[in-house]
């Protein structure tokens, strides 16, 4: 597994980020899955045959038909057969989702084509994937040098392909677009808005929303009280009894009762009861869930494996750290001692080893754990 790319998908019922630009990932289907095999990045089919060796060092997975890898520390892209096709020349990059990916030049961000040609200007302090057609960005916000992933101030706003601000840069802060909505916040709080940019969901008193739209429906939690979910209207549509709540995915969301997570359907009906430590959302028919919290590490530590949509244990609860699955494969870690992890730090295993696994368990993968 790459070191950079690593999932550590630490996320349950704590996540806080769309998973928009996932979702768009899988209905493309990948054909081939980076590796890391003596420190260098290549990629393996889903039977595990190595069909472009390990000459990168990092690799991302396809989107579009191209990956992002990095050489010397500059990122570039490649075609499945391995042969850059854009040259590694930027500090940072991604996927591509609608002929356009973002990436980093000089600490500002702009999109290139699959040509490599720079379509949109690197002007952006922050951006984000293209999603349903239009890109978060942000002019005027700054990283934490410490917490590398924090980012605050400045505004933000969305552009179109051509990287036409179609929605002025004046929030202060917004999600990707999901299901024609994108959650946002201003000076009085958070709403959803439309494409156009008008307010469609307005900020309620005492109430807080909690991230993006699926199957119709997102998560919502007042200040003093149980969460639930409210429909495309804004109209209470799953009654506020839960803990906690996450956003639903193939028809499920994972919910808290009494600190043990289950999972309810769109009508609000519990389809799974609550009874793991914690738990993820379904990707392919799977969902990763904790059975029990052996250790003090949040997300880390034994006991997780993967259930179906009726709560049957689908793979066995053997594994350390584990990932949702993508176009049916996902990486999971056994063995081994959690040596580090904290919030400044990424977590760090001492022995074991991780494994890309298919939706029967099967092992296609290992990568010893440095």
């Amino acid at each position: 597994m790459t070191r950079k790319a690593c999932c550590f998908c630490a996320l349950a019922l704590a996540a806080t980020l769309s998973w928009c630009r996932g979702e768009e990932r899988e209905k493309l289907g990948a054909a081939l899955f980076p590796v890391e095999q003596g420190k260098k990045s290549g990629y393996i089919d889903r039977t595990g045959k190595l069909v472009i060796r390990p000459a990168f060092d990092w690799a991302s997975g396809f989107s579009e038909g191209l990956a992002c890898v990095e050489i010397d520390g500059k990122y570039g892209y490649i075609d499945p057969t391995g042969k850059i096709v854009i040259a590694p020349q930027f500090e940072q990059a991604s996927y591509f989702h609608g002929g356009l990916a973002k990436i980093e030049v000089k600490g500002k961000w702009g999109y290139i084509d699959k040509a490599g040609t720079l379509a949109i200007p690197a002007q952006f302090d922050k951006a984000e994937d293209f999603c349903e057609g239009l890109a978060v960005v942000n002019i005027g916000g700054k990283r934490d040098s410490i917490m590398y992933e924090r980012f605050e101030g400045g505004k933000y706003g969305f552009i179109d392909p051509a990287g036409k601000r179609v929605i002025p840069l004046q929030f202060g802060f917004a999600y990707e677009f999901s299901e024609g909505l994108a959650l946002v916040i201003e000076d009085h709080g958070w709403s959803y808005i439309d494409k156009a940019g008008k307010r469609v969901i307005e900020r309620k008193e005492g109430v807080r929303y909690l991230r993006c739209f699926h199957d119709g429906l997102a998560p919502i939690e007042p200040s003093v009280g149980k969460a639930g979910f409210i429909d495309k209207t804004g109209k209470i549509a799953i009654e506020p009894r839960f803990d906690s709540c996450e956003e639903f995915s193939e028809g499920l969301a994972a919910v808290m009762v009494a600190k043990k997570v289950g999972y309810v359907d769109t009508a609000g009906k519990v389809a799974i009861e609550p009874r793991f430590a914690q738990a993820g959302r379904f990707r392919g028919g799977l969902a990763r869930v904790r059975l029990e919290k052996t250790t003090p590490w949040w997300g880390m530590g034994d006991r997780w494996g993967y259930v179906d949509k009726t709560g049957k244990l689908a793979i066995n609860a053997e594994f350390n750290e584990v990932c949702d699955f993508s176009d049916g494969l996902a990486w999971v870690h056994v063995g081994g001692v959690l040596e580090e992890w904290d919030v400044h730090h990424r977590p760090r295993w001492k022995g074991g080893e991780w494994r890309l696994i298919d939706t029967t368990g099967k092992t296609i993968w290992k990568a010893p754990t440095e």
